[in-house]
């Protein structure tokens, strides 16, 4: 196995998935320069953090949890723009094995999650990107934490960017948008999963439409980014 890493390092060297400098391995995803730009959240030591309290109107949310600040002048930013309009699933992958890898790291982190989705897209947008960006950091989430992975959201409507829009706007525009398929009666603790939270509108939605199907049942929120501004 390690002659195989071996191999895979020299004919396909590890980069900084920002500025493709070198980097040790595969698992290292910002070069040092890059890292120093990044801006990390802090949130390692539990899951009561300002993603939490930016969920407040969420009731009885169990965790929330994000590693990184989406700042406009960091590579963050420009990584999710490749990610979401520059047909780069590949750095998806990466970003959901590092938010699984970071996930991991916290001490007693939803040891009980039993299920993972993640925040859907109407199919014509899906069609249109060619993925959803959420399903394969979600995917790569559960493959680092070793927990499965379900499509138990479905997006009803097709909704423009909501980029410009407020909180109380963004709500409104995507109420009864998102369903929850019944087999999340089946767990126990649903960790959703997301690129970045802004408002926490969609968020919400989903943890809205779950607890329709099942009010009892455990949900947590993950995303790789948290805007430092809402």
């Amino acid at each position: 196995m390690k002659l195989l890493n071996y191999l895979g390092e020299l004919f396909f060297p590890s980069t900084c998935i920002y500025c493709g400098a070198s980097v040790p391995d595969a698992q290292t995803i910002f070069c040092p320069d890059c890292l120093l730009l990044s801006v990390f959240t802090n949130f390692q030591t539990g899951w009561n953090n300002e993603m939490t309290d930016r969920l407040i109107s969420i009731q009885n949310i169990k965790n929330a949890y994000a590693p990184l600040f989406y700042k406009k002048n960091a590579p963050i930013a420009g990584l999710f723009y490749k990610i979401k309009y520059g047909n780069r699933p590949d750095l998806a992958q990466k970003f959901g094995s590092f938010l699984g890898k970071s996930l991991h790291q916290i001490p007693k982190t939803g040891r009980d999650i039993d299920i993972i989705c993640y925040v859907p897209v109407h199919p014509i947008k899906k069609a249109r990107r060619g993925y959803n960006q959420s399903e394969i950091i979600a995917q790569s989430v559960g493959e680092s934490l070793k927990i499965p992975t379900l499509p138990l959201l479905s997006r009803l409507t097709n909704i423009d960017t909501q980029t410009h829009y407020g909180r109380m706007d963004r709500l409104k525009n995507q109420e009864g948008s998102i369903r929850c398929d019944s087999k999340v009666n089946l767990f126990n603790h649903v960790l959703i999963v997301d690129d970045i939270l802004t408002t926490g509108a969609t968020m919400e939605i989903c943890y809205d439409a779950i607890r329709q199907v099942a009010p009892k049942v455990d949900i947590s929120v993950a995303t790789l980014a948290l805007t430092d501004n809402w």
